[in-house]
């Protein structure tokens, strides 16, 4: 049975001062996730990065990392925004300015890939979430990180976590889906980056999102800021991936696939 929040032991509800700040909780014969706001993620790198974006014509790499540390209430709302449209976003049982209580959801995307040793259920996983997030693309919304990570998959619905991060603030719509796009396929390149098939995983992700038919200012945005991504990255092609990281090696297939998919007639018919 469901507890008010008031009920509920809850652990302190000032800023959590290190490790994690999101807790499982057991609410009668089901379990709930318990955020409570953390310290500001904004650094000085983020002010770098900010300053050098105003010389680079790619809004999508302007820095999105919160200021005040977590506002637990607009997070709320853009959850429960996402349910009234019937999108894929967890239950809110409870929200205030020190706590955001929602339903479980199952495990992450990245937890269930790597459990799953079946190759079709891992395609069949990355299929249902490329398809969802074009869905909430196509009803004119947009998640903010939807890495693996912040992606649950139950075997059957895909749900999206974490709506902290709010790209809106400092640029349009069409640039923040195309960045949720290029975050998405980033966290598929991710974990299949030791794999020669990426290419494949990627036109099935990329078909997927397609045909639920994002905006086409969406597309435009994606087009205008993937040359400035590619170029931005140029430097760091010729170097050595054991030099580079993980990260970075994932970052340079975004553009060097992404681009030379989208002009291809098989997904250009999809536009």
């Amino acid at each position: 049975m469901y507890r008010p929040p008031a009920m509920i032991d809850m652990p302190p509800s000032g800023p959590a001062a290190g490790g994690s700040r999101v807790f499982a909780l057991r609410l009668g014969e089901g379990r709930a996730w318990l955020k409570l706001p953390g310290r500001p993620k904004w650094r000085f790198w983020h002010d770098l990065q900010r300053l050098l974006v105003m010389l680079i014509p790619a809004p999508m790499l302007r820095p999105t990392a919160s200021r005040s540390g977590g506002e637990l209430q607009h997070e709320g709302e853009r959850i429960r925004r996402f349910r009234a449209l019937a999108l894929p976003a967890p239950e809110v049982l409870a929200c205030g300015d020190a706590y955001l209580l929602t339903a479980d959801a199952g495990p992450t995307l990245s937890r269930f890939l790597a459990a799953c040793d079946d190759r079709t259920a891992q395609r069949l996983a990355v299929i249902r979430a490329a398809e969802a997030l074009g869905r909430i693309h196509a009803a004119g919304e947009y998640h903010g990180r939807p890495f693996f990570k912040d992606i649950a998959y139950n075997g059957a619905r895909v749900t999206f976590l974490d709506f902290e991060e709010d790209p809106l603030r400092v640029m349009s719509l069409a640039d923040a889906q195309a960045r949720d796009l290029c975050l998405f396929l980033l966290s598929l390149a991710k974990w299949r980056l030791c794999s020669g098939a990426l290419r494949g995983w990627f036109v099935e992700a990329l078909r997927a999102y397609l045909r639920c038919r994002p905006p086409p200012a969406m597309v435009a945005a994606l087009r205008r800021n993937l040359p400035v991504l590619s170029r931005v990255l140029a430097p760091l092609r010729p170097l050595p991936r054991r030099w580079i990281g993980r990260d970075l090696t994932a970052a340079l297939s975004i553009p060097a696939m992404l681009l030379p998919l989208l002009d291809s007639p098989a997904l250009t018919a999809l536009l």
